[in-house]
């Protein structure tokens, strides 16, 4: 078997593995008879499966994969299949309007529309899509991936911000948006592993929601913080 286990496809994996118990792979007559058998039943999931470990009329199963127009299987076939149609496999999984298959694909998959896809997930202005996407793809309209992001106030996202965008002018947004937050995690977290910061303000942000575990954790693991002393009186 040469795929990669993801739990999305775990029930058609489990049905793959037994199949592949019961019956012999390296008998072309018992092949042909299995992809017969996935051909009448239109199984997707095993169509996938057979296309990753076996090179045999690949066309048959894909055939199956597009006439399914499950976007799960779409993205993986794209993905993972030699010569597979990618713009045939991309039109069906653009047309469902799935955003976790649709952002993937746009992450994962070579020679795809990147433009549809950006068209898509900005209108969709779904972040956790959004930030994945802009992730993989920072200099691809950037600054409108970034404006949803920051003005999203979502502090998750915002902070993971500070992972992919280094400027000063960036972080320092950043920094000001988590403290306006008030999240206690996020402010720690950017205090912890971002160079470029204000550490007295973020010192007194956290020390103002009263979160007392961020407090400690904020006071232990960033030493050059004047509340290390603090943790000395617990």
């Amino acid at each position: 078997m040469n795929y990669i286990y993801d739990p999305d496809i775990g029930d058609d994996f489990l049905r793959w593995a037994r199949i592949c118990e019961r019956v012999n792979l390296n008998s072309s007559s018992e092949l042909e008879e299995l992809q017969e058998e996935i051909i009448k039943n239109k199984d997707a999931g095993l169509a996938y499966f057979f296309s990753c470990d076996f090179n045999y009329k690949l066309y048959k199963m894909q055939n199956i994969i597009l006439e399914i127009k499950n976007p799960k299987y779409c993205f993986l076939f794209a993905k993972n299949i030699i010569n597979a149609d990618v713009k045939a496999l991309q039109n069906i999984i653009l047309n469902s309007k799935n955003l976790k298959y649709i952002t993937k694909l746009g992450c994962y998959v070579k020679n795809v529309n990147l433009k549809k896809i950006q068209t898509y997930l900005l209108k969709s202005n779904n972040i956790k899509y959004i930030y994945l996407f802009f992730k993989h793809h920072k200099n691809l309209n950037s600054k409108k991936f970034k404006k949803i992001i920051l003005e999203s106030g979502k502090p998750k996202y915002i902070y993971n911000l500070s992972k992919i965008l280094k400027s000063k002018e960036d972080l320092d947004l950043i920094e000001k948006l988590l403290i306006k937050s008030g999240n206690a995690m996020y402010i720690r977290l950017f205090a912890q592993h971002v160079k470029k910061k204000n550490l007295k303000k973020l010192e007194n942000a956290i020390i103002k929601t009263g979160n007392m575990k961020e407090i400690k954790k904020f006071a232990k693991n960033i030493k050059s913080s004047t509340l290390n002393n603090f943790i000395l009186s617990f």
